[in-house]
């Protein structure tokens, strides 16, 4: 997608903001009455680190060709997960392990469509009061006729009228609620998340070739999973002295591959913009190119 917006001259998903936003964004999700607040980081092209009040979780996804994703969370817990968006959630089949739905957070005072299909009748006048459980509205879908539920109690409004085709997730009515503090609230969780899947089992210790990797995908503008300062100086302690020129060398040559592209179209005062347009120019039949330029002058 982003490939695509820059082949059509649109610089704005280059700037710094831009690949900040993907690089690190909230994630809400809600599960047996929790609302689980995450702050998510893109630290590698497969590592993802979702953090959690003091926890920080590292997860490697990997996509496969069927759609399906290869997860990996702490040393032991691997599994491929299959995820399919339906109007009411994100329902989640584990592979031989269970299925979950995550659902959408919801207001309930709104009455969807929990499915495809075209409204037969309202069962309830305009302005008439509909329980908790009962049904509100007719739809057929398949040639027969389903009746949807309301999932609070109150006045209904219509919002659509008889012969109406609605997909799922479409409003169908709104509810003045009969009594708003009654309705089932989300929490916000506030303890402690610990999976079994990385329960400490004693700090490891960071070997070079995982630091240097850090350090590299820093550099390319991946969010760092420490303080970059602090990840060069375990570096060059968990590495033998004799590494140390070999070390230096390879973080300099990643940084000068990506600042020799930049300093060849930037060199004559020019502004950003006109700096990737040159790139673009220059890189038309290999745009990756100028996305890896971006990112990594953006960290």
């Amino acid at each position: 997608e982003i490939l695509a917006s820059v082949g059509k001259g649109q610089l704005g998903l280059l700037s710094a903001t831009a690949f900040s936003a993907l690089n690190a964004f909230p994630v809400e999700i809600a599960f047996e009455g929790m609302k689980y607040s995450f702050q998510v980081r893109r630290a590698g092209t497969d590592l993802l680190l979702f953090s959690i009040g003091k926890r920080t979780i590292k997860a490697k996804i990997l996509e496969r060709p069927d759609g399906s994703y290869f997860v990996s969370v702490g040393d032991n817990s691997t599994m491929t997960i299959f995820g399919t968006d339906e109007a009411l959630g994100l329902r989640l089949r584990m592979e031989g392990t269970a299925t979950i739905m995550l659902p959408t957070l919801y207001d309930p005072s709104e009455l969807r469509s929990e499915f495809n299909g075209k409204i037969v009748r309202y069962l309830q006048d305009d302005g008439a009061m509909v329980m908790e459980g009962q049904s509100y509205v007719e739809l057929e879908a398949m040639k027969m006729i389903m009746p949807v539920k309301a999932t609070a109690a109150g006045r209904i409004t219509h919002t659509r009228g008889a012969g109406s085709i609605v997909g799922a997730g479409e409003l169908l009515g709104a509810l003045e609620l009969a009594d708003p503090t009654q309705v089932k609230k989300i929490l916000p969780f506030a303890g402690d998340f610990a999976l079994k899947a990385v329960a400490d089992g004693g700090k490891k210790e960071t070997d070079s070739a995982d630091l240097m990797s850090q350090v590299q995908l820093m550099l390319d503008g991946y969010a760092p999973q420490q303080d970059p300062a602090s990840t060069v100086q375990q570096l060059f302690l968990a590495a033998p002295p004799y590494m140390y020129t070999e070390l230096s060398k390879g973080i300099l040559q990643r940084y000068l591959a990506v600042e020799q592209q930049w300093v060849a179209v930037a060199s004559n005062n020019v502004g950003p913009d006109q700096a990737f347009s040159a790139l673009i120019a220059k890189n038309k039949d290999a745009l990756e190119k100028v996305v890896v330029v971006a990112m990594a002058r953006g960290q």
